[in-house]
C-alpha cells in the first residue's frame, strides 16, 4: 500500500517558476528585482541586467527579455 501523504505530494504542484532581472552578483549569489518591484537574493549567477528564471531561491536559467503587459478584465 502506498503512503497517502507521498501520493498527495506527487499530485500537487511544486514551487512556481518565476522571473526576475539580475541587479547584483558576487560570484555565488545574485540579487533579483521581480516584476512587482520586490528584491530577493538567490543562489547562482548571471550577467547584470539579464532576465532569469528562478525557483526555490535558485537561478534555473536565462529567460527571454519580454515587455510586461497588464490585461484588465
Amino acid at each position: 500500500m502506498t503512503n497517502p501523504l507521498k501520493a498527495l505530494r506527487e499530485l500537487t504542484a511544486g514551487p512556481p517558476l518565476l522571473t526576475g532581472a539580475v541587479t547584483w552578483t558576487d560570484g555565488t549569489s545574485s540579487q533579483l528585482t521581480l516584476p512587482g518591484g520586490a528584491v530577493i537574493t538567490v543562489r547562482g549567477t548571471a550577467p547584470i541586467g539579464t532576465a532569469v528564471y528562478h525557483r526555490d531561491a535558485a537561478i534555473e536559467g536565462e529567460a527571454p527579455n519580454l515587455p510586461g503587459v497588464d490585461i484588465e478584465v
